[in-house]
């Protein structure tokens, strides 16, 4: 059972590196895609011994909640197409970090050899806005959060004192590409429905290459989530939902990475340090990663999951 790897990684390349050799085995191959914002000299420099390991030879730009973080997921997905290589493909970021054991991992997947780890529900959804689908988001700089939506003329609350201050800021960043995409009502794409989910998957290869497949014959939805908030909490689960309505036979199950999102007063999803051991330990036998980590916040956390592994096996 061969398992692909691929890694969302713009620092720590440490960190990328340790992440790495506690997965590293022989039908273990590793994709890395390093931001192009970054360097990536350390990060070939940190994996120059360990097997297996390629990067991503098309690098994108990992702005939050912009298409570029898809992009590079699909760059991804393509070079492993390319390579020919079988099992299973999982996203990862340079954060996550292993809760189960190398062969209780393994274990897990030829359990599943069919399955598809992926968390979807339809939109519109509780508590996600109607604007993720209905209104252009725009960057007005690479900071996180840093961004605004605006709908279009043709929408009841356009003309408000509210979208003339998005205007101004929009302009005053010099983000001019707003006039043509407000003279037209934003519509979802008719030969698919929407779908949303946790960015972090698993995925058999037969599902990988009919995701590409789908990309290339539909350039149109890639580029209408040129201009979705967090397109990646979107793109890919809706993709597998149209697949999965052709083949009733498919196989959805939970995705496998738990994060913390629901403690308060600090930002989210949680960064684990050793306080948090006690939670990571006590998840269940499908949660086979976890994000996220920081070794510059707190590296004795996965010493500690380390020592944990080795007693149970």
């Amino acid at each position: 059972m061969q398992l692909n790897f691929i890694i969302l990684a713009h620092k720590c390349p440490e960190q990328v590196r340790r992440l790495i050799q506690k997965l590293e085995a022989p039908d273990c191959f590793f994709y890395i895609h390093v931001d192009k914002n970054v360097s990536i000299d350390p990060f070939i420099k940190e994996m120059a011994n360990i097997q297996n390991v390629n990067f991503v030879k098309q690098r994108e730009e990992g702005i939050w909640g912009h298409i570029g973080i898809v992009q590079a997921t699909i760059n991804s997905m393509k070079q492993i197409v390319s390579d020919v290589k079988a099992g299973h493909c999982i996203l990862l970021s340079g954060q996550d970090y292993p809760l189960k054991s190398n062969s209780d991992i393994k274990t897990y997947f030829k359990n599943h050899p069919n399955s598809e780890f992926i968390d979807v529900f339809p939109l519109p959804y509780k508590n996600w806005s109607k604007d993720r689908i209905e209104k252009y988001k725009f960057n007005l700089s690479n900071r996180k959060e840093d961004f605004l939506q605006i709908g279009s003329v043709f929408e009841n609350d356009f003309f408000t004192q509210k979208t003339l201050k998005k205007i101004y800021r929009l302009i005053k960043a010099g983000q001019y590409d707003f006039v043509c995409k407000i003279l037209k009502r934003r519509k979802y794409p008719s030969y698919i429905l929407p779908y949303g989910g946790s960015q972090w998957w698993a995925l058999t290869i037969d599902t990988v290459k009919k995701i590409t497949e789908f990309i290339d014959n539909n350039p149109g939805f890639v580029k209408y989530h040129t201009y979705s908030l967090l397109p990646d909490e979107m793109f890919f689960q809706s993709i597998v939902m149209y697949l999965a309505e052709k083949n009733q036979e498919m196989n959805l199950m939970s995705f496998l990475t738990y994060a913390n999102w629901e403690r308060k007063n600090c930002d989210l999803p949680v960064t684990f340090t050793s306080n948090d051991f006690e939670e990571l330990s006590s998840q269940p036998n499908s949660k086979l990663f976890a994000r996220k980590f920081d070794i510059a916040i707190d590296e004795g956390i996965l010493d500690k999951i380390d020592i944990y592994h080795s007693q149970m096996n």
